[in-house]
């Protein structure tokens, strides 16, 4: 028989003393549906889904085995127990010290298929040729599986709810009903939930995204940090500086960026506009944009009194108008 682990926290501003339980779901039920008598809230109790290697922090955060859903008045207890019912899902409710009947307020919890680890594990040699696992903390998986959860209920259970919870060392209230005619908590075996591949699949989506911004990043660190070098070279002449600059402020939007700043531009759709033209000197109508796709040069609006060309805007260079400006 399965058990699930649930962290206990005796105390609301003591987060390092903790105990974590290991718990059948009826045994689980039975615990966290227990009224207990009301006490104030700074000597109430917590508990948490998460099993943590030290307290309760995202970063000792181990895995979780359960879904907390905190359900505000814009659900229905009794809806929502019966949609629980229909889609044979194990579920543990109860209403929390705020519920009315007007507003109801109360907890779902649900059994997950399997834990969420919030670590990787990864296999290394010791010195001594010894296999062993060490957990490496990358980015947190909970969040996705958080969401996929959210969506789900949406779609299935009931109405908008706290989304607060995506947070995988949130700890919650045990239930405190003792003498209150409007406490019900409500439990029952059946289905786990798991949405641990889609979470997977947007974990790892995003994680691309972040190691691609990166690796971009540190391309364009790279470009400036050889840009600085080859200045303090003696041996180029101030004509190859000249095309490095060039080159630089036609397809680096970083140097591009730069110069918006140092004009004194406004920011405008990725556009830096406001500064004067080099040809007719005016500023009402010049842009040019922070990124070189498509358009690698800046322009000048005034298409019937600038340029060479009557009824098309004036190109130039971004070169020409930072050597115009002293920039260069």
């Amino acid at each position: 028989m399965r058990e699930y682990n649930i962290s206990h926290f005796p105390k609301l501003k003591n987060s390092q003393k903790m105990t974590i339980h290991k718990l059948t779901w009826e045994k689980l039920a039975r615990t966290l549906t227990h009224p207990r008598e009301i006490v104030p809230k700074k000597k109430q109790q917590l508990w948490s889904p998460t099993s943590f290697s030290v307290g309760r922090s995202k970063t000792h955060a181990l895995w979780t085995d359960l879904m907390v859903y905190d359900v505000d008045e814009n659900n229905k207890y009794e809806d929502v127990k019966k949609k629980l019912q229909e889609l044979g899902l194990a579920y543990i409710m109860h209403t929390t010290i705020s519920h009315t009947e007007e507003h109801h307020k109360f907890r779902v919890i649900l059994p997950l298929q399997e834990p969420v680890y919030n670590y990787e594990t990864e296999i290394y040699t010791k010195d001594s040729g010894k296999e062993s696992t060490r957990y490496v903390k990358d980015m947190e998986l909970w969040p996705f599986y958080y969401s996929r959860a959210i969506e789900y209920w949406k779609q299935n259970i009931g109405n908008d709810i706290d989304e607060a919870c995506k947070d995988v060392s949130r700890a919650y209230f045990i239930s405190y009903g003792k003498d209150n005619p409007l406490y019900r908590s409500d439990w029952s075996q059946g289905n786990p939930v798991c949405f641990l591949e889609v979470a997977q699949m947007d974990y790892n989506e995003e994680k691309e995204r972040r190691d691609q911004a990166e690796l971009e990043r540190k391309i364009q660190l790279q470009k400036r940090q050889n840009y600085k070098n080859n200045r303090q070279k003696s041996h180029h002449s101030h004509t190859n500086w000249k095309k490095v600059l060039y080159d630089n402020l036609r397809d680096d939007p970083e140097y591009r960026a730069t110069l918006a700043q140092n004009l004194g531009c406004t920011i405008r759709s990725g556009r830096a506009e406001g500064f004067k033209c080099p040809d007719c000197g005016r500023s009402d109508a010049t842009f040019f944009y922070l990124s070189p796709i498509p358009y690698s040069s800046g322009f000048c609006g005034h298409r019937n009194s600038c340029g060479s060309v009557k009824g098309q805007c004036n190109s130039f260079s971004l070169y020409r108008l930072a050597e115009d400006n002293g920039l260069a």
